[in-house]
């Protein structure tokens, strides 16, 4: 709304007057109380159903020890759709203790097996570590999607060559991937009941890895 928005731009001037960097702040809205999400949308149904089939036979999801992770998770309903396809556990980080209420209940109309391998954690991003994780998953403002992988992400311990699955990437992550430590793999837009979306699937190669290429010298050429 109009007050988040304004709240918004004046953090962004303060930063920006201070050397700041904005995206840890953009990630979380902080009124006086608890913190709520910028921009919540459930994830829709078409996009779970597309993502279940990239997922189809991937090891990220499949190989013994394979761990699925949803920063931002909301509702909880994409981690359960992959747990219930898929033998892999499954872990949804979000910062709203509504939305992790929620997808709890919503975990426990679940088979017990489904219950026994995944979990909703209230925390906050800059805190977790990503060092099992075998395949990420990430619907964000796109704002917050490049700020997470700009920024946040190469301190999360993240492994080199897991994958990840972005809805409605921005169009940057994929022209200028390899500078933030991306490489795109997989594209698909898909429209569903009148709603357009995009999925796209990332390697992550960590930005340490990556850099502008290196003139050939003389004898290469």
């Amino acid at each position: 709304d109009d007050e988040v928005a304004g709240w918004m731009s004046a953090v962004a001037g303060v930063c920006a007057l201070g050397g700041l960097s904005f995206g840890a702040y953009l990630l979380y809205i902080r009124r006086s109380g608890p913190a709520v999400v910028a921009g919540f949308r459930p994830t829709p149904d078409g996009t779970i159903e597309h993502l279940i089939g990239m997922l189809e036979g991937q090891p990220e999801v499949t190989a013994e020890g394979s761990l699925f992770v949803d920063l931002g998770s909301g509702d909880g309903r994409v981690v359960l759709a992959v747990c219930d396809k898929f033998p892999c556990r499954g872990v949804g980080v979000e910062v709203n203790d509504a939305l992790v209420d929620e997808s709890n209940k919503l975990l426990e109309k679940c088979s017990e097996d489904v219950q026994n391998r995944v979990a909703f954690r209230a925390n906050d991003w800059r805190v977790v570590t990503l060092e099992k994780c075998t395949c990420l998953f990430l619907f964000l403002p796109k704002t917050v999607t490049r700020q997470l992988i700009s920024h946040l992400l190469p301190s999360l311990q993240l492994p080199i060559g897991t994958p990840i699955y972005v809805v409605d990437a921005p169009k940057d992550l994929g022209e200028n991937g390899r500078l933030l430590g991306l490489k795109q793999l997989d594209y698909i837009p898909h429209s569903r009941d009148g709603v357009n979306a995009s999925l796209t699937k990332f390697e992550w190669l960590s930005p340490q890895q990556t850099g502008p290429k290196q003139k050939k010298s003389k004898k290469e050429e």
